[in-house]
């Protein structure tokens, strides 16, 4: 899908409109009159999406205690069988993906 030069791939676009105003484009989200500047990254849209319409959208927001419990429990499963690299590459994508985490973080030396 595009708009204008725009390529927009992303879920956000589905859930909002585009338009334009003094030359700049702006993403309008369809549940409320939340507007966002579309400047080449949608994470600022899609966290209003997850923060305040996750209802209307059938999220599940999982909660950080949650993410810790299951990756408490995958340990678990982890220590009875072979360490698998790929099932530990798989969680911890999960994670990042539904607690938001930002890409840079996982390279923070603390991490």
């Amino acid at each position: 899908m595009s708009h204008k030069g725009l390529c927009l791939t992303s879920s956000i676009h589905s859930h909002g409109t585009i338009s334009e105003s003094v030359g700049l484009k702006y993403w309008k989200c369809s549940y409320c009159s939340m507007k966002y500047k579309l400047s080449g990254g949608t994470t600022k849209q899609a966290g209003h999406l997850q923060k305040h319409h996750s209802t209307q959208l059938n999220l599940i927001v999982p909660t950080s205690s949650a993410i810790v419990s299951g990756l408490i429990n995958a340990a678990k499963q982890l220590d009875r069988q072979k360490f698998n690299q790929k099932g530990a590459d798989d969680l911890f994508l999960r994670w990042i993906i539904h607690a938001n985490v930002p890409f840079s973080m996982t390279s923070n030396s603390r991490f």
